[in-house]
């Protein structure tokens, strides 16, 4: 009995302990998200306490900034983007990646006689390209369709180790089937103008000519196979319908001819039939893929004559100054609380010293 009362006991103060431990803790989360919430409380007084010290400063440089954004947007010549959505072939697109590379750097570099030269265009109006950029777009359908494209070409082993998922995951830029350009300017006209050097530049590529010029060859050897197997079906059909005349005719007479032994007569035209269809369906997917790689790169949307004017809160100096000039008036705030706060310690110190 004496035994079983100390083991008791015993479980009573552990239970006691835990239960101790347990209230310690919550104490502590409770003190650190009471101190949380009073540290952003004060937080927020002194902001607001800051915003109320410096807000004629803040508004000024507000107000300066809009001034300025307005004569900016005034006098200087408004900026105009254009856009156009291409479909690479023949892998060619990681060629038109670093075209578009090479433009771009000639732009920001100013460089307006090679790029003049490269895009076929005056120096003058090269001088007014600001940005020329692409890059891809494809929601999940397309992805998909790609991976069913990208699957095909593949032998049974290597799809058994590729799924959908690390597929997807893997997917950048240039695995994309569509690709929007985009060509920022000073002149709503100049990129009607660069289109067709842009898009030889890819075209006239001699890698790419002999790429199309093979699938061209591909394509139409297997126009001519698909059609000559084609022909051999239909006259295997007409031989075939002949024949079943012919059995019609001599079943009255007890002879009867069995062209699918193992199986009937319906079971031979269903697969004479099955083999046409089959064909016919070859035959449409080889003009689709003809339609498709007629261009070394296919226009689905080209330029527009007019560039329509580049708008949005980072593109028009209006909206961008102002904030601009708020920022600078927080930032002159702090610097003066800075100064203070470093005068106050060197202060405090040359009087403890």
């Amino acid at each position: 009995m004496a035994q079983q009362s100390e083991k008791q006991e015993s479980d009573e103060i552990d239970l006691g302990d835990f239960f101790n431990a347990v209230g310690a803790a919550f104490n502590r989360f409770i003190g650190w998200f009471r101190s949380l919430f009073i540290g952003f409380g004060q937080f927020v007084i002194e902001f607001l306490l800051f915003i109320k010290k410096y807000f004629r400063l803040i508004v000024i440089m507000g107000i300066l900034g809009l001034t300025a954004g307005l004569i900016a947007d005034y006098l200087l010549p408004p900026k105009y983007v254009s856009k156009m959505v291409l479909e690479p072939n023949f892998n060619s697109t990681q060629q038109l990646y670093n075209n578009i590379e090479y433009y771009n750097n000639l732009a920001d570099s100013q460089d307006s006689i090679n790029l003049a030269r490269t895009l076929n265009i005056e120096t003058g109006e090269a001088a007014l390209i600001d940005e020329i950029s692409i890059e891809s777009f494809a929601d999940r359908n397309q992805k998909i369709r790609t991976f069913d494209q990208f699957i095909k070409g593949l032998d049974s082993t290597t799809r058994q180790n590729i799924d959908i998922k690390s597929y997807l995951n893997s997917f950048n830029s240039l695995d994309a089937q569509f690709h929007r350009l985009a060509l920022v300017a000073r002149d709503p006209k100049i990129a009607k103008k660069i289109q067709e050097p842009l898009l030889n530049s890819i075209s006239k590529n001699s890698y790419f000519q002999l790429q199309k010029k093979t699938n061209e060859e591909n394509i139409s050897l297997q126009e001519t196979l698909l059609n000559q197997e084609l022909a051999d079906v239909d006259s295997l059909q007409v031989l075939y319908r002949r024949v079943m005349l012919k059995q019609a005719e001599n079943s009255f007479q007890g002879t009867q001819i069995d062209l699918a032994e193992g199986g009937g007569s319906t079971n031979t035209e269903i697969t004479v039939i099955d083999k046409k269809d089959d064909i016919k369906t070859k035959l449409i997917a080889l003009n689709t893929m003809k339609a498709n790689t007629l261009s070394i790169l296919n226009v689905i949307s080209e330029f527009p004559e007019n560039g329509v004017s580049l708008k949005g809160v980072f593109n028009e100096y209006k909206y961008l100054f102002p904030i601009l000039g708020v920022a600078f008036g927080f930032l002159f705030g702090l610097l003066i609380e800075l100064n203070g706060f470093l005068n106050r310690y060197q202060s405090e110190k040359e009087k403890a010293a």
